[in-house]
């Protein structure tokens, strides 16, 4: 019993130092409701352990003992965030501040075996840490599919054929011999954009990537909404009016670029059919995928009621331009109209939000109480 009211005062002091640090023990006192021998106590072991330092004496106006500024100073990493695309693979490592402490960039090998990729993440992520491998107690993986909450058998990946079912899951867990949790991408995107990004400071957002696939993300009163399945935010599956097609054929490169070639059009790349143009064919193309983008985020606000809608992915830059008419045609529609930002992160939104994900779970363990988790990681200067 007293061992476990120890854990549990350790826990809330790492908590409030992780979410309010710098800070001193008197604000520390404050916050938790504990009583100043137990922070000063906690505080000490917290130190002793190389989690806690003073790092400032502040001023006093007065003759009493001047306060000393506490914070977390373990900096070694604890949790990788891994965002598996069907082009690119993002790493990002992150101490237990949440401080990023290095990123990754690989080329993925989509054309491997489900072991053979799994065996290549576990290397990679190996890699990326380095000497420290020993401190990371968790990983995040991000995956371009439906992963099942309980199961996390993959579904619905069309790009990475190989990572559905459980195979490639459990390869993965053996590759990496931590713990390791798996999500859909565009649910970790949102996630590293709520914490740095776009969504900072909203509780209900929505994400959506728009690039090789069509992903999104939805979170309800700060945290990811996943449902019993994982089906969630797959707004790709709807069928938009006329022909029956669903989002996802309408609002990938791959589907814009078709369309363009129906209409005759011959272009480089998606983002030059969004340049400054009067061809009547380009602008067809421009107003279907428009359309269909008016779809989607009509959907996530009768849904959700998003503060914010996030759009990412690759195609997102090149929407710049068309933020505030894509909200305006929402509201024409429900009468609500929502703020549409790019997202901030580009493409290392997924694996940050992965580390966020794989830290809580550290943090979780360390009995950090779940009222400090949508604090941490602190985002820059906060």
């Amino acid at each position: 019993m007293v061992s476990d009211l120890r854990r549990q005062n350790r826990g809330l002091i790492l908590g409030d130092l992780l979410a309010n640090g710098p800070t001193t023990r008197v604000e520390i006192a404050r916050a938790t409701a504990l009583s100043s021998a137990t922070v000063t106590r906690v505080v000490a072991a917290l130190m002793e352990d190389g989690l806690a330092s003073e790092v400032r004496t502040l001023s006093s106006a007065g003759r009493g003992r001047r306060a000393v500024l506490l914070d977390v100073s373990a900096e070694d990493p604890v949790a990788i965030g891994v965002d598996l695309g069907v082009v690119n693979t993002r790493i990002a490592i992150v101490a237990l501040t949440g401080r990023l402490i290095g990123e990754v960039g690989l080329a993925t090998p989509a054309g491997a075996t489900p072991r053979e990729l799994a065996t290549w993440i576990g290397q990679s992520v190996r890699d990326a840490a380095g000497e420290a491998w020993a401190s990371v107690r968790s990983i995040g993986v991000g995956l371009p599919g439906v992963v099942h909450p309980v199961t996390t058998r993959v579904s619905l990946s069309p790009g990475l054929r190989q990572i559905e079912g459980a195979e490639f899951v459990d390869s993965v867990r053996t590759a990496l011999d931590r713990t390791v949790l798996f999500d859909n991408e565009a649910n970790f995107a949102l996630l590293g954009e709520m914490y740095s990004g776009a969504a900072l400071g909203n509780a209900n957002a929505v994400m959506f990537t728009i690039g090789a696939g069509l992903g999104a993300g939805v979170a309800i009163e700060g945290r990811i909404f996943r449902g019993s399945t994982g089906i969630v935010g797959e707004y790709g599956s709807l069928a938009i009016a006329g022909d029956g097609a669903p989002l996802e054929d309408l609002l990938t490169t791959s589907g814009i670029l078709r369309m363009a070639r129906s209409r005759g059009v011959s272009v480089d790349g998606v983002a030059s059919l969004f340049l400054l143009s009067s061809d009547p064919a380009i602008l067809a193309v421009r107003s279907q995928f428009e359309d269909a983008l008016v779809t989607a985020i009509t959907a996530s606000v009768v849904s959700v009621d998003p503060a914010v809608v996030v759009l990412g992915g690759s195609i997102a830059p090149a929407l710049a331009g068309m933020t505030e008419r894509l909200g305006q045609r929402v509201s024409e529609v429900v009468g609500v109209r929502p703020t549409i930002r790019l997202a901030e992160q580009g493409d290392l939104a997924g694996a940050l939000g992965a580390a966020a994900q794989a830290l809580h779970h550290v943090l979780t363990n360390m009995d950090v109480p779940d009222r400090y988790l949508a604090r941490i990681p602190r985002p820059p200067g906060g």
